[in-house]
């Protein structure tokens, strides 16, 4: 039937298929095509913005199980490396 008890007593059930994910991958920054040491330039118009994207870029690097690196170039341009 496809139901068992754990050894702590847990229900175990198998074929329940799984919900799609909350937060899918983002396509919005190029991380999947990059390989360790590449990089690429963001634009912002402000404070606020800058720090949305970085966190963007973080959060779905993380996703990916990849380590990025960003530096400010300027008031309004940011670098994202790929380190692992």
């Amino acid at each position: 039937m496809g139901i068992k008890k754990s050894e702590g007593g847990y229900k175990i059930e198998k074929g329940i298929p799984m919900p799609r994910e909350k937060y899918p991958i983002s396509e919005e920054f190029p991380l999947k095509e990059m390989e360790v040491g590449d990089s690429f330039v963001l634009t912002f118009e402000d404070y606020a913005e800058q720090v949305n994207k970085q966190n963007r870029v973080r959060n779905t690097a993380n996703r990916l199980n990849m380590k990025v690196m960003i530096k400010t170039l300027d008031d309004h341009t940011m670098r994202v490396w790929r380190k692992k």
